[in-house]
């Protein structure tokens, strides 16, 4: 079975429905597109990691959405505190100054193509780029398992159009196990992760042509979720493991 993974920086540009902001829509929020995905059919997250339970998110329990957008936030789901050093710039007044930035350059411009406005655009969002909510480290597994969890589905969606109750339990019962499988993979994968994972703590200090920093061994927080489609539809098993920046 082929497994491919990578990492990429979460800032999230996806919306959570039902939630007000200014110009409507839903609220952005830090990993909310797993959220959104969960909402409209696939598997809920769950928790991972020695940083997660130290919040008193036991590994393996379900992910509240609630719960979920405090943690992505920096915010101690137990307390209501802050978690760890906050980014330099938050995401409110990122946003608040790229727009200013954006406005003067327009100003500067008032005669822009539409081309050069995008180019300002990108201007602006490079001077005050947000810092990351969370890595996404995404396993994904060959598309000959993601076509027999597909048929597995789809064996159980027939089998409840027909009322087929008995046939109906057969393959949701095996539609868990077969996903229950491809957590427990992702899982290993954060395991061994973990066990290599550091943290810088402190500032880092340059003598003579060197740099030096003080690490430490990291315990990850994680909202681990299965996926059984890629964003155009088709068959793709993966697990999204946002990694929380803390």
């Amino acid at each position: 079975m082929a497994v491919q993974v990578r990492f990429s920086p979460g800032h999230d540009i996806y919306y959570l429905p039902g939630r007000a902001r200014p110009g409507g829509g839903g609220e952005r929020t830090a990993g909310g597109y797993y959220v959104n995905a969960a909402q409209a059919g696939e598997a809920p997250g769950r928790w991972f990691g020695r940083g997660a339970e130290a919040l008193g998110l036991a590994e393996g329990s379900e992910v509240d959405p609630a719960t979920h957008e405090q943690v992505f936030t920096q915010v101690d789901p137990r307390t209501g505190g802050p978690i760890g050093r906050q980014p330099r710039r938050s995401g409110a007044d990122a946003r608040s100054a790229r727009a200013e930035m954006l406005a003067r350059l327009l100003a500067a411009e008032p005669h822009a193509t539409e081309a050069r406005r995008h180019e300002l655009a990108r201007q602006a969002a490079a001077a005050f780029r947000q810092a990351p909510a969370y890595t996404d480290f995404t396993v994904a597994y060959s598309k000959s398992v993601s076509v027999v969890h597909a048929s597995i589905r789809e064996n159980a969606r027939r089998a409840a159009l027909a009322g087929d109750l008995a046939a109906e339990a057969y393959w949701a019962d095996l539609e868990a196990r077969f996903g229950a499988v491809l957590f427990d993979g992702a899982a290993v994968a954060m395991r061994h992760l973990e066990r290599w994972a550091m943290t810088r703590t402190g500032p880092s200090r340059q003598v003579d042509d060197q740099q030096f920093s003080r690490y430490e061994p990291a315990g990850l927080t994680v909202s681990m979720w299965l996926q059984g489609t890629s964003r155009d539809g088709d068959p793709h098993d993966h697990v999204h493991c946002a990694i929380a920046r803390m």
